[in-house]
């Protein structure tokens, strides 16, 4: 083509198409097989192309041989004479009709969708939006350009976006982020825009696609949460799909030290326990896979280190189109609900371990009971002399108070059990002499201790007097001593009652089995041995209640042993000063 629009040549293909013959191709051929409604815009588009001697690529219809229009995209590059003047023109005309059609399809497709699409060359240009776009911003089709699209967004949101839109270091990413867009009537909405691109097999970016979706209304509710979410002591939250956080009250920082502003979906694993985080993204992608609410616990990490355990309950927030945007929840602080709950069955666990050692342990003396009542009953019914004199009966009686007395302290023990636990473990104090008071107490073992082929020795340094209850005192006493009694095994027992500066000091040394140092501390617990693996029976509270009787008397009670060579409890009461 001349610089003045005259055709030179057209190949083969022009009068295939048109019917029309390939030589002498006037500008009126062109406007009998051009489609009335394109003929005015190709015109003006030539004349813009002359005058800016500028290359031409322009989208009409062409009528076929047989009368049927088809589109077609004309492009143009100018030639340049010596003198720099255009002096000819190349062309070439693509029929484009199905890829229209298709294109047509698709836009009836997304112009149905209620959200914002459009999708544009990497270089910005070929920018395409559906119907949704032009009715809310009220823009023309036919004169709006990306500037316009950009003018749209609020300003105080386009320093934000630029960013992401035209990043600086030229690498194209995709994106996500909320922003204001100005509707027609010049109010602006809040839209949640997504943008995606699609490479070539080297990477490089040939397509944008993106969509706005209104979220304006869930704004408004969320501001709301948030109003409300600051008055509630619970962890308040939203997030979106992926798990980042869109906002959490300011409980949340204040216990995390992290800002819902910086808190990716990659950082719940650094605030949930570790023993709790695969089942929690477990559940969490379940519930997210099915859009239902859930609930979960589990321990979230403060900003001092410590967990603590927290009830999550979610739920999905929907757009108009049913996809879940957000999910919303509320994580309620349980640790004091899971103590009691640990408390409870510890305390469930001691009462049935109490009863089963009760059952043991009282079940043994009334069957001691049982057998001395029915071996009597035997002798009696014989009618033997010999076994029914006062020394027979003497030696009876004597074995039936023991057995009574040994039923009698399990009894108190039990009772000491209850009282200790509830708090009404009473001491009245009195001015007493320990070494008396560890006199009387082996007074009354003197029946136990006669069953023993133990040695007792007492090595005492005058009278030492303390404050204390004589009772809860000799009581303490007579669980020491019958403990090494118990676990030395016919070895001497030595007892040593003493005093320094500030404490009445009671020693009692046995030689049996020892105490491995990391059990020392356990076995002044409730229903603790002293040793395991002796074969020794018994309530496993006699060193528990005289840890806790030495405690109401402000004292305290320590142990120094080692495997293989015995124990040595030492007690120490406050001293009294004698007068004068």
């Amino acid at each position: 083509m001349r610089a003045d629009g005259a055709v030179e040549y057209m190949n083969r293909a022009w009068s295939t198409y048109t019917g029309l013959a390939q030589t002498e191709v006037s500008p009126e051929d062109w406007r009998r097989v051009t489609h009335p409604d394109d003929i005015e815009g190709n015109l003006e588009e030539h004349r813009r192309a002359r005058e800016a001697h500028d290359r031409i690529a322009r989208e009409f219809r062409l009528r076929r041989h047989d009368g049927v229009y088809r589109w077609f995209i004309a492009r143009s590059e100018p030639v340049w004479d010596a003198e720099g003047k255009v002096y000819r023109r190349f062309g070439v005309a693509t029929d484009i009709d199905d890829t229209k059609q298709i294109q047509a399809k698709l836009a009836e497709m997304t112009d149905s969708i209620p959200q914002i699409i459009w999708t544009s060359d990497a270089d910005e240009s070929n920018v395409a939006y559906n119907r949704k776009w032009w009715d809310y911003t009220g823009l023309d089709r036919a004169r709006s350009s990306p500037a316009d699209a950009i003018g749209c967004v609020h300003p105080e949101d386009i320093e934000r976006i630029m960013p992401l839109w035209r990043p600086k270091d030229g690498k194209i990413a995709d994106w996500e982020a909320e922003y204001r867009l100005r509707r027609h009537d010049g109010v602006y909405r809040w839209h949640l825009g997504r943008v995606v691109s699609a490479r070539d097999e080297n990477g490089a970016v040939k397509k944008r696609y993106g969509t706005a979706t209104d979220i304006d209304e869930t704004k408004r509710i969320f501001e709301e949460y948030r109003l409300l979410g600051e008055t509630v002591p619970s962890f308040v939250w939203v997030t979106d799909v992926e798990g980042r956080m869109v906002y959490a009250n300011s409980r949340w920082e204040e216990f995390t030290g992290i800002a819902a502003a910086k808190f990716g979906s990659g950082d719940w694993e650094k605030v949930i326990h570790p023993d709790d985080f695969p089942k929690t993204v477990a559940a969490w992608r379940e519930a997210g896979a099915k859009g239902a609410p859930y609930e979960a616990e589990f321990r979230v990490r403060g900003k001092d280190g410590r967990y603590r355990w927290v009830l999550r309950r979610a739920a999905p927030v929907r757009h108009d189109d049913g996809n879940v945007i957000r999910w919303i929840g509320v994580s309620v602080d349980i640790s004091d609900q899971k103590r009691l709950e640990q408390e409870l069955r510890a305390a469930i666990e001691v009462r049935d371990q109490f009863l089963a050692v009760c059952s043991h342990e009282l079940k043994t003396p009334l069957t001691l009971l049982e057998l001395h009542a029915e071996s009597f009953k035997r002798k009696y019914v014989r009618g033997n002399p010999a076994d029914l004199t006062g020394e027979a009966l003497q030696k009876y009686f004597d074995r039936l108070d023991n057995h009574l007395k040994r039923l009698d302290r399990r009894i108190n023990d039990m009772l000491d059990i209850s009282r200790i636990s509830t708090g009404r473990l009473d001491v009245v104090l009195e001015e007493i002499d320990l070494v008396a008071q560890t006199r009387a107490a082996l007074e009354n073992l003197a029946p136990e201790l006669e069953n023993t082929a133990a040695a007792l020795s007492l090595a005492e340094e005058g009278p030492v007097a303390c404050a204390g209850d004589p009772h809860r005192i000799e009581q303490v006493i007579a669980n020491l001593v019958e403990n090494a009694l118990k676990y030395g095994k016919g070895k001497p027992v030595e007892i040593r009652v003493h005093s320094d500066r500030t404490s009445a000091i009671l020693e009692v040394r046995d030689r049996g089995p020892g105490i491995a140092p990391e059990n020392q501390k356990r076995i002044f617990g409730r229903f603790e041995r002293a040793a395991d693996g002796t074969g020794v029976s018994g309530l496993g509270l006699g060193l528990f209640i005289a840890s806790e009787i030495v405690a109401a008397h402000r004292g305290e009670i320590s142990l120094t042993s080692r495997p293989g060579e015995g124990s040595v409890f030492t007690v120490r009461l406050p001293k009294i000063e004698p007068e004068g």
